[in-house]
């Protein structure tokens, strides 16, 4: 948090800092700085807001308020209030920069999303299969929560950890990170580099889930396990999404292969 504080005083005069108004650490960072702020965001203070929010498989249309003034509706190719939360970031910028608002609009409506963000890998009228970089609990609740809507069977969820450190300080935060997950697969930790850390393991993560949810299907499988698994057990009307920050898209991208 020092360092968002430091980062933000370094903003030059005569600048602007945009911040997110969800974010209570970052609001707290913001009371002791001067200068021009914009917050963006679904709640108070924010200055520039979403409202009447409509969600269609993995598009969203919203209305944009600035100051509580309705400013257009906008279109986006990607789910998830995360995601909306950050084109008003943009729209915000795009307008203290004079940019004409058709050109934010039309710019936005475009976008198809950053890779490994809820990237669709295959598509039919019985399987989808998606992946996502999400590694951290509260990202992984976010993605979740934007598949959240779509009409499908079963949500499958298949996760690998980043991370020993990262496990071990967050442990059970991950535990209740995966309640919107019909059927979830843990594999091992990707190491990143790290060395391992003595009991942070895959299945001690497995334990923290199971003692969670007692009902929830979940399961520890090595990666190279995960594929074969799911072409066993996946049903007609099934997604797929693979999550993690380390090499777990090659079993979405697999699985996606396997099924064309």
């Amino acid at each position: 948090l020092d360092c968002f504080g430091q980062f933000i005083k370094r903003t030059k005069a005569g600048g602007c800092v945009f911040a997110c108004s969800d974010d209570l650490n970052l609001l707290n960072l913001m009371r002791s700085y001067e200068g021009k702020r914009v917050f963006f965001g679904f709640n108070d203070p924010a200055d520039i807001s979403a409202k009447n929010i409509t969600f269609n498989g993995l598009l969203c249309d919203f209305d944009v308020y600035f100051k509580d003034k309705f400013i257009s509706r906008f279109h986006l190719a990607l789910g998830g209030r995360h995601n909306i939360s950050n084109a008003l970031g943009v729209i915000g910028l795009g307008l203290e920069l004079g940019i004409d608002l058709k050109h934010i609009r039309s710019s936005l409506a475009g976008y198809q999303g950053a890779g490994r963000r809820l990237e669709v890998k295959f598509r039919s009228e019985k399987y989808l299969v998606i992946d996502d970089y999400a590694h951290h609990p509260s990202e992984i609740k976010a993605t979740l929560a934007a598949i959240a809507n779509l009409e499908v069977k079963r949500k499958i969820v298949v996760f690998q950890p980043h991370r020993f450190s990262r496990t071990q300080l967050l442990l059970d935060d991950f535990a209740g990170a995966f309640t919107r997950a019909d059927y979830l697969i843990i594999t091992d930790i990707y190491a990143a580099s790290e060395k391992p850390i003595e009991g942070v393991n895959a299945p001690a993560l497995l334990e923290k889930l199971k003692k969670a949810d007692p009902s929830k299907e979940v399961l520890y499988l090595p990666k190279e396990e995960i594929l074969l698994h799911l072409l066993v057990m996946i049903q007609e009307g099934d997604l797929v999404i693979t999550l993690g920050a380390g090499d777990i898209v090659r079993v979405s991208d697999a699985l996606a292969q396997k099924l064309k």
